[in-house]
Parts: structure tokens; C-alpha cells; sequence
């Protein structure tokens, strides 16, 4: 799977050019799109805020072989969301098997609960080291940045920020973001 000409990882926006942008999908939205024609780049996932609702693993693994399906996410674990962290790992770990298995990017949405993404990731990285374990939305400080990208994950960082963390990463480990700002 190459990243080549993706210039957005992370987009809700129903307009984006799916072919540099992959269009984050609800779960309510991934039906129709797996029935349809749409072409381009996808990802979906069950995100931490709705893990105390009823999963919809089945459905991703429905679309885990989907070749226009390009990351498994926005999925993880995050402290302040409503479901406790056990639950949230019974999602979590599942969509992370579904990524390494099928050669899919994980987007990962992390608030809160590094050291746990951290064990988590070196418990399965190894499994498919080609799949990008890419953190959503980082706006972390340069130390846990440089954390990370020790251990081998990437940056997904909003187009807009601008700030000395992005002027020190090499342009090989982070992507760009548009999110809900479109």
C-alpha cells in the first residue's frame, strides 16, 4: 500500500478529492459507500467517544478487503471518552488485527493514553511492519513526538498548524490534515 499522492489522510469532508484524500467514513455512511461506486480512498473505524455504543466490527471487517480502503480509524483509545479503558481496548485491538491482517494503516486517535498505545504497539507492530500506525490529530509536545517517531509510529498534523515541532520532523514522518476544518 503507498502513500504516494495522498496529500490528506484524515477528512470528513463529503467533497474532498478522494483520490490524494482519504475520506474518514461513520459507521452510518460505510454501507452505502461499500454498496456504491465511489472511487478513491477511505477509512473507517469505531472511534474511543462511541465506545460504549454497540460495535460495528463486523462491519469493518466487511470492508477490510476493500481495495479502496486505505486505513483502519479513526479508531484508539482516548481517557476522557465516556466507555472505560477495558471496553475501549476490546474495540481497539480487534480494528488493530483487522489492519495488520489486511495490509491496512491504522489512523489512531490517542488522548491521554500513550504508555497503553505504546504497549499495544510494540505487542503487534511486528506482525505488519508495512502498516503505518499514524497518530490523528497530534498536537503533542517535540518530546513525545520524538517518542514516537523513535518507536516507529507517524504524525498526522492539521494543515494549518505551523509551529517549530513541524519545521523539526522530517517530511517522512508526518502526513497532513484538513479534519472537520474544510
Amino acid at each position: 500500500m503507498s502513500c504516494d499522492g495522498i496529500s490528506d489522510v484524515h477528512t470528513h469532508n463529503p467533497k474532498a478529492d478522494t483520490r490524494c484524500s482519504v475520506r474518514n467514513l461513520t459507521m452510518d455512511e460505510l454501507p452505502a459507500w461499500l454498496e456504491g461506486n465511489a472511487q478513491g480512498y477511505f477509512s473507517a473505524g469505531i472511534h474511543p467517544w462511541d465506545a460504549h455504543l454497540t460495535p460495528a466490527l463486523d462491519l469493518i471487517a466487511s470492508a477490510a478487503n476493500d481495495p479502496r480502503l486505505w486505513a483502519i480509524g479513526e479508531c484508539g483509545l482516548d481517557k476522557n471518552a465516556t466507555a472505560d479503558m477495558e471496553r475501549q481496548m476490546t474495540l481497539f485491538e480487534p480494528q488493530i488485527e483487522l489492519a495488520l491482517t489486511h495490509g491496512k494503516h491504522l489512523i489512531i486517535h490517542c488522548v491521554k493514553a500513550w504508555d497503553e498505545l505504546i504497549a499495544l504497539y510494540k505487542k503487534h507492530h511486528k506482525k505488519n511492519e508495512k502498516c503505518l500506525w499514524i497518530i490523528h490529530g497530534f498536537c503533542g509536545n517535540n518530546q513525545l513526538a520524538s517518542q514516537l517517531l523513535k518507536l516507529g509510529f507517524k504524525l498526522s498534523i492539521n494543515y494549518k498548524r505551523k509551529d517549530e515541532l513541524l519545521q523539526k520532523l522530517p517530511a517522512a514522518d508526518y502526513f497532513f490534515e484538513t479534519d472537520e476544518d474544510y
